[in-house]
């Protein structure tokens, strides 16, 4: 999969940096035209509060 994500500056695409950071698994797919995100959020019950 290519890099969607910019190296050189952090702030960058924040929003989707979150998400990868958060997400167990995030696949993505073109079709129809259309771009999907799938995005799996387990619940953790032994990770702390942040």
């Amino acid at each position: 999969m290519a890099a969607m994500l910019s190296e050189d500056d952090l702030t960058s695409d924040l929003g989707i940096r979150v998400v990868f950071k958060l997400a167990d698994e995030v696949t993505y797919h073109n079709l129809l035209g259309l771009n999907v995100l799938t995005i799996l959020l387990t619940e953790k019950k032994d990770r702390p509060a942040a």
